[in-house]
């Protein structure tokens, strides 16, 4: 989540190109002013981490080599990432007091997550998946739709 969130961050800073096309600068846009987006870039990032990785980006100007170290430092895309945003999922529990935008947010935040770590999800899991999210009092919703689909069959 929190390369997403730097990322808006950037575009609504309009500091985006220099993270998205990081050395090849645009003809239109002069080199002191490239390197300054850069350096704003840094400064951002170091202003949104914990102070316990600072050290990992203090001194860094480069944005390419930048991007590449938030890469590794926050999208590790092993088993035990996947397995611990699965876990945050499978854990999700919708609570019949709570809005049901905040949690259908939740459950979408935890997906992204889990799909930018490169495994796919299938309609019909991302669909079990929020359905086993709901309270013991949604039963009858879920035996509902689960009538609507015949026996055997599967989501498009």
């Amino acid at each position: 989540m929190w390369k997403s969130e730097m990322r808006d961050l950037f575009v609504c800073k309009v500091l985006w190109l220099p993270v998205q096309f990081r050395k090849n600068k645009s003809d239109k846009i002069n080199a002191s002013t490239w390197e300054g987006m850069h350096l704003e870039v840094g400064a951002y990032v170091r202003c949104f981490i914990d102070m316990s990785l600072y050290n990992n980006f203090d001194e860094e100007t480069d944005v390419d080599v930048l991007w590449k170290k938030v890469d590794i430092m926050f999208e590790k895309k092993n088993v035990v990432n996947r397995v611990s945003v699965l876990q945050k999922i499978m854990r999700l529990r919708y609570q019949d007091d709570s809005s049901i935008v905040e949690h259908l947010n939740a459950f979408q935040g935890l997906i992204n997550q889990y799909t930018s770590l490169e495994v796919p999800l299938a309609d019909e899991v991302l669909a079990l998946l929020l359905l086993g999210t709901l309270p013991d009092s949604s039963e009858t919703l879920v035996v509902t739709l689960g009538n609507v689909i015949p026996e055997g069959k599967h989501y498009p």
